[in-house]
């Protein structure tokens, strides 16, 4: 089994993630530590991930969620993401967020 822990940078992700590096170690299990990315600047601007839109680079935000999870934990591995352009019309950043950390999960059972 595969523990798979969201990661935004928050200080409750932090901590889900320390607890999940000690539940992982306690019963030998691999630890994932996900970043969803949206194409959406507006949303990394709102959750305070760049201090403006045009600072947005995803790949650029990818290593720096990297490198917090690597200061926290030694045995998480990482992993980023974008979501798949949604066929949903409606579908806000955080449904496909959402979506994408469900396809995650699957593919790594």
């Amino acid at each position: 089994m595969t523990i798979l822990t969201p990661f935004d940078g928050s200080d409750l992700a932090q901590t889900a993630l320390k607890r999940a590096e000690t539940f992982a170690a306690s019963r030998d299990e691999a630890l994932v530590a996900l970043t969803v990315v949206p194409d959406d600047p507006a949303f990394a601007v709102e959750r305070g991930w760049v201090d403006g839109e045009a600072e947005y680079d995803q790949a650029e935000l990818c290593r720096a969620f990297e490198q917090q999870v690597e200061a926290i934990s030694t045995r998480a591995r990482f992993r980023c993401e974008e979501p798949d352009d949604s066929d949903v019309l409606t579908a806000t950043a955080t449904d496909d967020i959402t979506r994408t950390i469900r396809e995650v999960a699957a593919d790594l059972e």
